[in-house]
């Protein structure tokens, strides 16, 4: 079934001259910029994995961990001022975007230390360098990847459930930036998905991102 796009009321779609439909766009972690973190967050940054824990290894993947390799320092950014930021470039046209993140959680064990899947699941997404904001001034995390194991899917969350929407203002180049806030979650890549294409959006959250598309 092809009906899975809400706005399909135009007799051509795939119309090249019409470009009635702006296309989702993926972006793979490992071409991302890492912007290292300040002042607290100095001694962070968003790196190739050390150890992927109990996630899937071989996934070209970076995660904002400690610079001298910490594996178990369980530190969380309350904010993302400051924090080690993992920006993609994107050109987008101008409109409203939900934002999915690949990623997992992993749970690290020496045997005499562990970090636990839920310390390892959170950050912040947004546009152009701004991190999305709740409706009271709060930066929204990305967050669940440790209710299911591996790679998935997880939206940016809107305050009354379901995916939030982006907006971007013009066309041109964009950068969609995620931040650090819990160290050692692993990230695969991002897409961007138009308002359009919601429903897929919604559809896409929690389902295998890695090995399993």
């Amino acid at each position: 079934g092809s009906e899975d796009l809400a706005g399909g009321d135009e007799g051509a779609p795939d119309s090249e001259t019409g470009a009635a439909e702006v296309p989702a766009i993926t972006l793979a972690a490992a071409g991302a910029l890492s912007v290292p973190g300040l002042d607290a967050w100095a001694n962070y940054g968003w790196q190739a994995p050390v150890d992927f824990g109990d996630c899937p290894a071989g996934v070209d993947a970076r995660t904002p961990a400690s610079l001298d390799g910490d594996l178990f320092a369980d530190t969380f950014a309350a904010d993302p001022a400051g924090a080690p930021r993992l920006s993609f470039a994107a050109d987008l046209l101008p409109g409203e975007y939900a934002l999915l993140v690949c990623g997992c959680a992993p749970a690290y064990g020496d045997g005499e230390r562990a970090s636990a899947p839920s310390g390892n699941q959170a950050l912040f997404a947004g546009i152009d360098g701004v991190a999305f904001l709740d409706e009271t001034g709060v930066p929204v995390q990305v967050t669940g990847f440790a209710d299911t194991p591996g790679f998935t899917w997880q939206a940016l969350p809107a305050l009354e459930g379901g995916p939030a929407l982006v907006t971007v203002p013009e066309e041109g180049a964009s950068s969609v930036d995620l931040w650090m806030a819990d160290d050692g979650v692993l990230v695969s890549g991002v897409r961007v998905v138009p308002v359009a294409a919601l429903a897929d959006a919604v559809a896409s959250t929690g389902q295998a991102c890695v090995g399993g598309e």
